[in-house]
């Protein structure tokens, strides 16, 4: 009996396995964050490009096994070249580092070529048939079951719909003088000053000089509880801390739920507010807010209780492109911009909602919050703008320059600069339209991401965090040291409507798995405090 594979399994298909083992990894590990229908476009053009290049090398390389060799050397540098940049070294040149890592394999490509290795690749193409298959299918199985249990879970629509109709009802307020407007603006991953001094060297204190000249009380000493947004945001406004889902929705949408669906909004609404909110970053529609706005290409629309159902499908998943995160991880990163320029001449839907990352989306929030002001009734509003979280996607002067997120530190600054100077004029506005008092809550969700792409990774993860906040007259709260976000607003409705909210002992929190496993948490409250004690912002590992 001969022990001659079949010749099925002796043809190179591991080539094309290779190519598409990286999207389907990526797509795991961002699985329920990104719009699943690209995935297997992406998958389908990668194999497309795959087959193109094994047919057009046909003549430079006639043996099947080389060919397929060699293409899958490159295959893996591609697939590999954004992750390295990421992980090592941002923030250097993107062009410098992509013109060093082709020559891995151009360089690989003449040792096959030069060796004679070529000629017994016909012997490993069954081997490698195996390896590559095995690996797929474990990779597959692992996102079939992160599938089957978004199944299994319940739906959350009905939980949506009976909060929409169970929202507090109570008369609402006009021009009253009890009730000041408050509004919660979140600078994403916006960090303190001093770990701007520590960590980039870069003086960030005329931003503050600016806002206590305006009345603010800045505290220096305010950290986050979370790494993400995804968890620091419901901690927040629900006052306390999210460590496992009693519900039988998936993580991810209980915990949406619960941005949507707050304590700090329901007891608003029940003193007679009315509750607007932006969809902006993580945020809405909301099933108990008086005015959803959504955002378009048209800037921001109301978005009423008649249609509120109509809007059900934004709020369970607002997601990323999964292209766009796709070419960020291969050599296509180098000239995304200029792919986003030519995207950006298609025809598109006349009210389509810009990316996640739209610059312009940060500026419409901040023009929307100037509207609010002028509205009569007694507001509570919640914002959650993209900045300055990257991608760089602005300069010192506020010109959009395209979506960095490899940005030197110099780009940083600058649009930095820009985003103050907005949030000083969007801010000043507030303080001076409204005839009413007005309560300004600037604190950031979590610490800087600056400089790593996978942010949730704990070696990478900074608590420290820009707060500060506005109160009326005769109003000043008592901060402990150290602070935490999750207090934030039993402080602040302490202080003004004389509740009893008691305080949340200071903990924190790294996540250890993907976006779609929010809850598969590590606390690291002992080793943080130590560490911060020492001066030192960074986690350690």
């Amino acid at each position: 009996m001969s022990n001659t594979p079949p010749k099925a399994i002796q043809r190179p298909f591991y080539l094309w396995i290779v190519s598409v083992y990286p999207i389907f990894h990526l797509y795991r590990e961002n699985y329920g964050a990104v719009i699943d229908a690209e995935v297997l476009l992406t998958a389908a053009a990668a194999l497309a490009a795959t087959t193109l290049a094994f047919v057009l090398t046909k003549r430079l390389l006639p043996d099947i096994h080389t060919r397929a060799f060699i293409l899958a050397i490159w295959s893996l540098a591609h697939s590999l070249s954004g992750h390295i940049y990421v992980e090592w070294i941002i923030p250097f040149s993107l062009t410098i580092w992509t013109l060093a890592f082709i020559l891995i394999p151009v360089i690989l490509t003449l040792m096959v070529k030069r060796s004679g290795f070529g000629g017994r690749l016909n012997h490993l193409t069954a081997t490698f048939n195996i390896i590559a298959s095995v690996m797929l299918a474990l990779q597959l199985a692992g996102l079939a079951a992160l599938i089957v249990e978004d199944l299994r879970t319940e739906s959350i629509a009905d939980a949506l719909m009976a909060a929409h109709a169970g929202r507090p009802a109570a008369e609402k307020a006009l021009d009253s003088p009890e009730l000041p407007d408050i509004y919660y603006i979140i600078p994403d991953a916006y960090p303190s000053d001093a770990w701007h001094m520590e960590v980039m060297n870069h003086d960030n204190s005329a931003f503050t000089a600016a806002l206590q000249a305006l009345g603010f009380q800045v505290v220096a000493q305010a950290q986050s509880n979370y790494a993400a947004t995804r968890l620091s945001l419901p901690s927040t406004l629900n006052m306390r801390y999210f460590e496992s889902n009693p519900t039988e929705h998936s993580d991810v949408h209980y915990l949406r739920l619960k941005v949507n669906d707050s304590a700090v909004a329901r007891e608003l609404l029940r003193r007679g507010y009315t509750y607007v909110q932006l969809r902006t970053g993580s945020i809405g529609p909301s099933p108990i807010a008086d005015i959803n706005k959504r955002f378009t290409k048209q800037g921001f629309i109301d978005s009423s209780h008649a249609d509120f159902e109509l809007s059900l499908s934004s709020l369970l998943d607002p997601k990323e492109s999964f292209a766009t995160l796709y070419i960020d991880t291969t050599l296509l990163r180098a000239v995304r911009s200029q792919m986003t320029k030519l995207a950006k001449l298609l025809p598109q839907a006349d009210i389509e909602e810009p990316g996640y990352w739209d610059s312009v989306r940060f500026l419409d929030s901040l023009a929307e919050l100037e509207k609010i002001a002028q509205m009569p009734q007694a507001t509570f509003t919640i914002a959650h703008l993209e900045k300055p979280h990257w991608p760089v996607t602005f300069n010192r002067e506020g010109e959009i320059i395209g979506s960095i997120k490899g940005a030197s530190p110099e780009q940083y600054f600058d649009e930095l600069h820009f985003i103050n100077q907005r949030l000083l004029a969007t801010i000043t506005a507030l303080v001076e339209a409204a005839p009413r008092e007005t309560v300004i809550i600037l604190q950031a969700d979590h610490g800087s991401t600056y400089g790593t792409f996978h942010y949730r990774n704990p070696h990478n993860t900074y608590f420290k965090v820009y707060a500060g906040y506005y109160l009326p007259a005769g109003f000043e709260l008592m901060f402990p040291n150290p602070f935490t976000v999750v207090n934030s607003f039993p402080l602040l409705l302490n202080a003004l409507f004389d509740t009893d909210f008691g305080l949340q002992e200071d903990r924190f929190f790294s996540l250890q798995a993907a976006y779609h496993d929010p809850l598969n948490q590590l606390e690291v409250t002992e080793e943080w405090l130590r560490k911060a004690g020492e001066g030192n912002s960074v986690l350690p590992g």
